[in-house]
C-alpha cells in the first residue's frame, strides 16, 4: 500500500506537469468538447429517462454508478461538469445553450453522490473557470502552481485543527447532518495519520 500510494503521488505530478506546459490545438479541443457534451447527453438521458433512473429517484443510498465508491464518482462528475461549463464560453448560441444545458443537468447527479470531496472541488473549480474568463488568464502562474501544490496539506490541518474544532457550526453551514456524515467522521483516521508523521516524519511509518 505505501508502494503505491507513492506511485500514484508520482503519477499525479507528472500528469499535472503534462497538462500544464502541453499546448493542445483549439480545433482538436473543439473535438474533445463535442465528444464529450454527446457523452453526457447519453448519461442524462439514461439518468434520468433511462435505465438509472430508479438508482437517482428511489435509491436512499448514495449513487456510484459502477465507481468502486460514490467519492470517485462523484471526482469524475465534477471533471465533466467543469469541462462543460469550460467550453460553453468557446461556442455561441445553440452549442453553448446545450454545454450549459448538460452541465447543470450533471449537478443534480454530483450530489446524488454524497461526495463532500465533489461539493468542495466543484465549488472552487467553478470560482477558477469564472475568474480565468473574467481576467483572460491565458496560464498559471507559478505562484498558483505552488500554492495548489501545498492546498492539500493546508486542507489537512484547517480541518484537523479548525473544522474539528467548531463542529457545530460547520455542520450548520454545510448541513452534512442530512447526509448522514458526521464532519468529524475522517478525524480519527487523519489523526492516526498526523501522530505516525510526527513520530516518523523522516522515513515514514511502515508499521
Amino acid at each position: 500500500d505505501y508502494l503505491s500510494h507513492i506511485l500514484i503521488m508520482i503519477c499525479t505530478y507528472i500528469c499535472i506537469e503534462v497538462g500544464v506546459n502541453a499546448k493542445v490545438d483549439v480545433k482538436f479541443f473543439k473535438i474533445i468538447s463535442i465528444m464529450f457534451l454527446l457523452m453526457t447527453a447519453v448519461l442524462l438521458i439514461a439518468y434520468y429517462f433511462g435505465p438509472l433512473k430508479s438508482s437517482y429517484f428511489e435509491n436512499t443510498e448514495a449513487i456510484c454508478l459502477n465507481f468502486p465508491n460514490p467519492n470517485a464518482a462523484g471526482l469524475w462528475l465534477v471533471c465533466i461538469f467543469i469541462l462543460l461549463f469550460y467550453c460553453a464560453f468557446l461556442y455561441r448560441k445553440a452549442l453553448r445553450f446545450a454545454f450549459i444545458v448538460c452541465a447543470i443537468g450533471v449537478v443534480p447527479i454530483i450530489f446524488a453522490t454524497d461526495s463532500r470531496n465533489s461539493y468542495i472541488a466543484c465549488f472552487f473549480l467553478t470560482i477558477c473557470v469564472i475568474l480565468t474568463k473574467i481576467f483572460k488568464i491565458k496560464r498559471i502562474p507559478n505562484w498558483c502552481l505552488a500554492l495548489l501544490a501545498c492546498l492539500p496539506i493546508i486542507v489537512f490541518f484547517f480541518y484537523m485543527f479548525v473544522v474539528v474544532k467548531n463542529q457545530d457550526f460547520w455542520e450548520g453551514i454545510f448541513a452534512f447532518k442530512s447526509v448522514d456524515k458526521s464532519i468529524d467522521s475522517r478525524e480519527n483516521i487523519w489523526r492516526k495519520v498526523l501522530d505516525n508523521f510526527w513520530n516518523c516524519f523522516l522515513i515514514g511509518d511502515y508499521g
